[in-house]
C-alpha cells in the first residue's frame, strides 16, 4: 500500500502549551472513497483532545515533582 492508494484522509493534530504541536492522529480509507461523517469528525477530534489532556497533565505532575524535590533539597 502507499500514500497514492488513498482515497480520503482525515487528521486531527494535539496542541498543549499555548498551541504548540505535539502530535497527530490521521484516518485514511484505502479501499473506496468516502465521505467522513460529523461524527466521523467529532471521535477523531475528541481521541486528540483526551492525548493532549494526558500529555499535559503528565508534564504538570513532572513540573510539580521537580518543584517539590526543589524544595526539599533547600538548605
Amino acid at each position: 500500500m502507499t500514500a497514492t492508494d488513498t482515497h480520503r484522509a482525515i487528521e486531527a493534530v494535539f496542541r498543549v502549551e499555548s498551541a504548540r504541536l505535539i502530535g497527530a492522529i490521521s484516518c485514511a480509507s484505502y479501499d473506496k472513497p468516502r465521505d467522513w461523517s460529523p461524527e466521523d469528525v467529532l471521535l477523531l477530534s475528541s481521541v486528540a483532545n483526551i492525548i493532549a489532556l494526558g500529555s499535559e497533565r503528565r508534564r504538570r505532575l513532572r513540573v510539580e515533582e521537580n518543584l517539590r524535590k526543589a524544595i526539599v533539597s533547600k538548605p
